[in-house]
């Protein structure tokens, strides 16, 4: 059975009255690694019990979810192992992104836009602000009246600019 940390196994416990007995209490274990689901049940003949269990996020690789049923509490002394059973489970990490990725990611596209912009188009160059505006909002570096300002402090720059490497490129100092 494959699971992630930090999903919620499911399943169901099938204890079975195999004694004398018609009727048993018994206390039930469910245990994954330092994770301990436990409850008590009468049983007369086979009884099903359905579990849930948070698988926790800092297990990665294989073990074994454990299911052990006492006649009493197991912390008693005198408490007899009824029964038991075990399967293995393969524990996976999900690839989480993190902020600091979404950052640099960012951060490369509006730079290769921005080198784009120098040789293409402004309107590049533009969108590149804006889209380095957007990312400092969504990363809380910047409020929105301050993003504002920086964008028109940038456009103003960047078209300032331009029109000088227009300018460079008409007088020859400057090829395309």
């Amino acid at each position: 059975t494959e699971v992630y940390a930090g999903d919620v196994l499911t399943g169901n416990i099938v204890i079975t009255n195999l004694g004398e007995a018609e009727v048993y209490e018994v206390y039930w274990y469910l245990t994954l690694e330092n994770t301990t689901k436990w409850g008590e049940v009468t049983i007369s003949a086979t009884t099903v019990i359905p579990f849930s269990l948070k698988v926790p996020e800092d297990l990665n690789g294989s073990y074994v979810l454990e299911v052990k049923v006492y006649d009493k509490p197991r912390e008693q002394i005198d408490a007899n192992l009824l029964g038991s059973d075990s399967v293995t489970i393969n524990v996976k990490q999900r690839m989480v992104l993190k902020k600091v990725d979404l950052t640099l990611a960012f951060l490369s596209v509006i730079v290769m836009s921005l080198v784009l912009a120098i040789w293409i188009n402004k309107w590049i160059a533009l969108g590149s602000i804006y889209a380095l505006t957007g990312m400092a909002i969504y990363n809380n570096y910047v409020d929105l009246p301050s993003a504002i300002l920086i964008a028109i402090v940038l456009t103003v720059i960047s078209v300032v600019l331009l029109r000088k490497l227009k300018t460079a490129r008409l007088l020859g100092y400057y090829r395309k």
